[in-house]
């Protein structure tokens, strides 16, 4: 079966990767939901979701809960190679 991958928008210099694997943020379904009001699905086409947001479904976190800004952006990204390389 093949595997089904996630966007991560980027911008600026970040070294976020391209995409991560669905299911690391297919069972945050609901969080998604709350933080951006559109299902995953919908995040999918539209390009995915930045590091800072996507660390915010995953943690189950809502998005006014985390900093978006450059600094948190290079943490975020920090946190989701951390998360693909366990």
């Amino acid at each position: 079966m093949a595997v089904r991958y996630f966007p991560v928008l980027k911008a600026n210099n970040w070294t976020a990767p391209q995409r991560i694997p669905y299911s690391l943020i297919s069972d945050h379904e609901s969080q998604a939901m709350l933080n951006h009001g559109q299902s995953l699905a919908t995040l999918e086409r539209r390009g995915g979701l930045c590091p800072s947001e996507m660390i915010a479904v995953i943690t189950n976190q809502g998005l006014w809960d985390v900093s978006h800004d450059e600094d948190a952006q290079v943490e975020a990204t920090k946190k989701l190679w951390k998360m693909l390389w366990q």
